[in-house]
C-alpha cells in the first residue's frame, strides 16, 4: 500500500503575498471546500499503550492550488500524528504542520501552516478484521487555535484501519468568513 496524503481545496483565496526581486511568489491557502486522504502507519508509543498513526508522505492532486503558475512547489507534513483521546474513546485528533515549499529561480520560500483537528467517532463498522470509523468534527489551520486562519467543518470523515495501516479521509466546508 502506498503511503500518501492527498489534499484538495476548491475556490482558493490567496492569503500570503511575497514579492522578491520584483517577482510574485504567491502561496495560496484557504478554500470553500476541503478534502484530504491521508495514508497512515501505526507507531508504538514507548511510554504508553496508546495507538498512534503518522503520515508518511504528502501528495497534492494535479490541480495544485497552492502553487502559483511558473513556480516549483513541494509539500511536507512535519510532526503529524493521529491519536485517540486518552479520556474519551469517541474522540480523535490529527495535528501537525503543513509545509508548502515554493521554489522560484534561486529563491526558496517555505510557508508553515500548523493544523489541528477535533474528530468525533459517530459509528464503528467492523468486517473481516478491518474497522471503519465514521467521523465528524473540524480541522483548523493557523498558529492560534482559538482564532484560526482557516477552519473547515467536516461533513464526511472516515478512518479505515487494517492492521498497522490506516487511511483517514476528511472533507467539509469552510467555516471561516
Amino acid at each position: 500500500m502506498e503511503n500518501t496524503l492527498r489534499i484538495h481545496f476548491r475556490n482558493l483565496v490567496i492569503s500570503t503575498l511575497v514579492i522578491l526581486n520584483s517577482t510574485f511568489v504567491g502561496i495560496a491557502f484557504g478554500a470553500d471546500q476541503f478534502s484530504a486522504e491521508i495514508m497512515l502507519k501505526e507507531v508504538k508509543d514507548e511510554f504508553s499503550d496508546d495507538v498512534k498513526y503518522q503520515p508518511i508522505r504528502l501528495i497534492l492532486n494535479d490541480t495544485n492550488d497552492f502553487c502559483e503558475s511558473g513556480s516549483q512547489c513541494s509539500y511536507e507534513i512535519s510532526d503529524g500524528e493521529l491519536t485517540q483521546n486518552s479520556y474519551d474513546s469517541t474522540l480523535r485528533s490529527f495535528d501537525g504542520t503543513l509545509k508548502v515549499i515554493v521554489q522560484q529561480g534561486d529563491t526558496k520560500v517555505t510557508k508553515l501552516f500548523p493544523f489541528t483537528s477535533e474528530l468525533s467517532i459517530s459509528e464503528i463498522r467492523e468486517t473481516g478484521g478491518q474497522s471503519l470509523e465514521l467521523l465528524d468534527g473540524k480541522i483548523s489551520f493557523g498558529k492560534d487555535i482559538f482564532n484560526p486562519d482557516f477552519e473547515y467543518g467536516l461533513s464526511n470523515g472516515t478512518l479505515s484501519i487494517n492492521g498497522q495501516e490506516a487511511v483517514l479521509r476528511l472533507s467539509g466546508n469552510s467555516t471561516t468568513f
